[in-house]
């Protein structure tokens, strides 16, 4: 739904809509699956260090320490599993998405930069209000950008963009609309056109209602 924008998303935050696309699949993916993968990354680090232990009067730190000079990215993935495992790294948008600073800046909110959802008055609080994860799905947290819920920025990220972008080219409001307006008319005529294409022809029939049997009576 974002290619009819390409333009004006290229004006305004530098990056192709496949590229944005494919940055807000890739977190969501790596909020699901990520801690496993990085366990699994360190799984696989340790079995080469230990293997180097064996028959060999080598420690465990020796091992690693020879596995880093031996190859320069061994650390580098390490480093990077233990980050995603241990400290949210998972959750960081600024190494996981690929998205530039302005698209960061407008998907997330600064710490405090909500303040609707505790306004007073009916449900202040709750969830029947508008949760902040939905107006804008990430935080940003010092230097970097994190989201804790993959469903909430694949769900909310096309709005979040609309506003944001809108609000750095106020100018292209008419024709977001407009050309939001024919994607989706084409992309309901295609859908609808692949669920009817050669469906084989029902023919009428009728169906015969049989009468309730009667009870039989009590001798």
């Amino acid at each position: 739904m974002l290619a009819p924008h390409a333009d004006a998303l290229r004006d305004a935050y530098g990056m192709e809509p496949e590229a944005i696309a494919a940055g807000i699949q890739g977190i969501a993916d790596k909020l699901r699956a990520g801690m496993r993968d990085a366990a699994i990354k360190l799984h696989e680090g340790m079995e080469k260090a230990a293997a180097l232990t064996e028959g060999e009067a080598t420690g465990m730190a020796e091992a690693i320490a020879a596995l880093g000079a031996a190859d320069s990215n061994f650390a580098v993935e390490m480093g990077s599993a233990l980050e995603d495992l241990l400290h949210g790294g998972i959750c960081n948008l600024s190494r996981h998405s690929g998205f530039t600073q302005p698209l960061l800046e407008d998907l997330s909110f600064e710490p405090g930069g909500n303040t609707e959802f505790f306004t007073d008055g009916n449900f202040k609080g709750t969830p029947l209000r508008t949760l902040p994860a939905r107006i804008r799905p990430g935080i940003k947290l010092g230097d970097s950008f994190y989201s804790t819920d993959g469903s909430l920025i694949r769900d909310s990220a096309y709005r979040t963009i609309q506003r944001g972008l809108l609000a750095r080219i106020p100018a292209y409001r008419d024709n977001w609309r407009f050309a939001s307006k024919i994607s989706w008319s084409a992309l309901f005529r295609r859908s609808a056109a692949a669920s009817l294409v050669k469906r084989p022809s029902t023919r009428a029939c009728s169906i015969r209602i049989r009468p309730p049997a009667r009870c039989a009576s009590a001798t």
